[in-house]
């Protein structure tokens, strides 16, 4: 399994602080992938309101509650399947936590409380990603998450 890359991370100046993160990963003319996304959070011991941002956040988030998902890519027809666990056996099981179809170049979705809390065995900080690809090639596919860490280490 590929990982997405991390492009950039930080955190809100707000109560709750939201994580912003970034993720780039390029798919070239595959047509299905199998990727991880890195989950960054504040550790708890720094202080709630930073003095300085930094494009890098250092800890983990191992539970979230999702706020926002946008994506996109030069794909005019392509699926997107979000999954707690990091197996792709469990596409179409209960680990299977959302699932976008037939996005067009790019999607954007607003939720209201969409919590999602690492399943592997050994937890990880990671959220899984299936693509397929049913259009054009992808070529480079841009990630941004938008959500509040709710357990970290």
């Amino acid at each position: 399994m590929d990982a997405a890359t991390l492009i950039e991370s930080y955190a809100t100046k707000s109560f709750p602080q939201y994580v912003i993160a970034t993720y780039e990963y390029d798919m070239g003319t595959d047509s299905t992938a199998f990727i991880s996304l890195s989950l960054p959070a504040l550790y708890s011991a720094e202080p709630s309101y930073r003095e300085s941002m930094r494009s890098q956040l250092t800890g983990k988030s191992y539970a979230i509650d999702l706020y926002n998902f946008n994506t996109s890519c030069d794909s005019t027809n392509f699926d997107i399947k979000v999954l707690s666990k990091g197996d792709e056996s469990y596409v179409g099981t209960v680990y299977e936590v959302l699932t976008f179809l037939a996005i067009n170049k790019f999607q954007t979705n607003a939720m209201e409380r969409c919590i999602i809390v690492n399943e592997d065995a050994v937890m990880t900080n990671n959220l899984y990603l299936e693509i397929i690809n049913h259009g054009s090639s992808v070529g480079n596919i841009l990630i941004k998450l938008v959500y509040v860490t709710l357990q970290d280490r």
